[in-house]
């Protein structure tokens, strides 16, 4: 009985799910750094990008937030113990809350009874304190919730990971994306939850090409709403590929003889998912990764490839920029926040073209130990940008620098038109010039145009 009604409340809680994302990182210890709080956001979803110079702690941070989730995610899931574990957590709650001796009370216990039940508490309470000392002293940092829900809770592990509502991914600094070759359609494991570190893009080509299987059986059958949704999952891939590589003349071709995939895109030689650069490579084992797991949630739903993949979760990435083109590591994290628009990342990064691609996310600095507000620090060398032959400004910025002129042009602006404007300013009043001189010439060339106004 106790193990149906754990059951009805796991499918109540996943039929409103609420927005769940972690507001703290707390460091116990890691290394050199003890008893940190990186506070992020109490009311939204923000992401952490953890920086600092070598050696200041951004990959063990990392790795110790693996470990903990990996802690989490190994709790055993026999009925038996999890009915243990939950009587376990009443009484520790009542035990915190000191209602220990209301519970006594309510109950007419004769000696013998109270002395096997007080000495079974008591010794409950002392193997809850073990636990509970093993989490806060060995355990290197853990992470904070919003909700209700707590990572040491039974219902983390019940009612969102079992029931693959949650998303937990830890990519290392070395990602090569080398998918299996397919020989045709191939079985593929699916199943709703994967441990952290599981691969599953290795499979990404063999899905393709069962996708694509599916899509030739659904046309000869005539079963159009599924070659719509297949057809639907291809374009939104071939999208993808598009806005990566920033051409819109790249197409996604099937190679039948050899059961195989093609990218080809104008005036060069076609090629494969296994001859990506190590750039591409790089981002392509972050989307395959994320994209083949939501996927898998779905997978007793056939032909449910039309879902947008919005499952909620924590995205682990150790140096975002490793491998990518300057243009890449700009386009980066706005393409995986958007993308992915309910995965909460948490990134390492050395780049000064990832920490200003983004204006939803906390930058921590390790080596400082804490929030950076001004990224002066963090400063483009002179050339770079030509060198590279790439735009220096973040998508951000732009966007701001477009609204201030439009708004600073305009006659006879609204109330609200004039607010942006003043919240505008004040953006880039606090905004670091490490960009380059030619954005403050930029900006004070449109302030030139309040002259006339003020004139007046």
């Amino acid at each position: 009985m106790q193990t149906r009604v754990v059951n009805c409340i796991t499918l109540e809680k996943s039929a409103n799910m609420e927005e769940i994302f972690v507001t703290k990182l707390r460091i116990n210890k890691v290394r050199h750094l003890e008893n940190l709080e990186i506070p992020l956001s109490e009311t939204e979803r923000k992401h952490l990008i953890l920086t600092g110079k070598n050696g200041s702690g951004k990959t063990s941070v990392l790795e110790g937030v693996n470990v903990f989730l990996n802690w989490v995610l190994s709790k055993p899931n026999d009925e038996d113990e999890i009915i243990d574990r939950k009587v376990s957590e009443y009484f520790l709650l009542k035990l915190k809350q000191k209602e220990l001796y209301d519970i006594i009370n309510e109950a007419d216990y004769n000696e013998h009874n109270f002395q096997r039940d007080y000495t079974h508490i008591n010794n409950m309470k002392l193997r809850m304190n073990s636990i509970l000392s093993v989490i806060n002293d060995k355990v290197p940092i853990k992470l904070i919730l919003n909700t209700g829900f707590n990572f040491n809770s039974i219902e983390f592990y019940d009612i969102l990971w079992l029931n693959g509502d949650f998303i937990i991914k830890y990519f290392p600094s070395k990602r090569i994306f080398n998918p299996k070759e397919s020989r045709g359609p191939q079985k593929i494991e699916q199943k709703k939850n994967h441990p952290i570190n599981e691969n599953l893009g290795e499979n990404f080509v063999r899905q393709l090409v069962n996708l694509r299987m599916d899509l030739l059986d659904a046309k000869d059958t005539g079963r159009v709403s599924e070659v719509a949704k297949v057809k639907t999952w291809f374009e939104r891939f071939e999208s993808i590929l598009k806005d990566i590589y920033d051409d819109e003349t790249l197409t996604l071709e099937f190679d039948r003889p050899n059961f195989n995939y093609l990218i080809k895109i104008k005036e060069r030689e076609p090629f494969s998912l296994n001859q990506l650069s190590d750039g591409y490579g790089a981002i392509l084992s972050i989307i395959t990764e994320l994209t083949m797991r939501m996927d898998s949630k779905y997978a007793e739903y056939k032909f449910a490839f039309d879902k947008p993949y919005d499952l909620q979760g924590i995205v682990l990435i150790d140096e975002i920029e490793t491998h990518l083109h300057i243009d890449l590591q700009k386009k980066i994290l706005p393409f995986l926040t958007s993308f992915f628009p309910k995965i909460q990342f948490i990134v390492t990064t050395h780049s000064p073209f990832v920490l200003s691609s983004v204006d939803n996310a906390v930058i921590y600095d390790l080596e400082k130990q804490q929030v950076v507000e001004d990224l002066s620090d963090y400063s483009y060398q002179e050339l770079v940008e030509t060198y590279f032959g790439t735009d220096q400004y973040s998508d951000v910025v732009k966007q701001k620098l477009n609204e201030y002129e439009l708004l600073i042009k305009k006659q006879g602006r609204t109330e609200e038109e004039e607010d942006k404007l003043y919240e505008i300013r004040r953006y880039f009043r606090k905004l670091p010039f490490f960009l380059s001189q030619e954005l403050q010439l930029k900006i004070q060339e449109l302030e030139l145009y309040k002259l006339p106004e003020q004139a007046i």
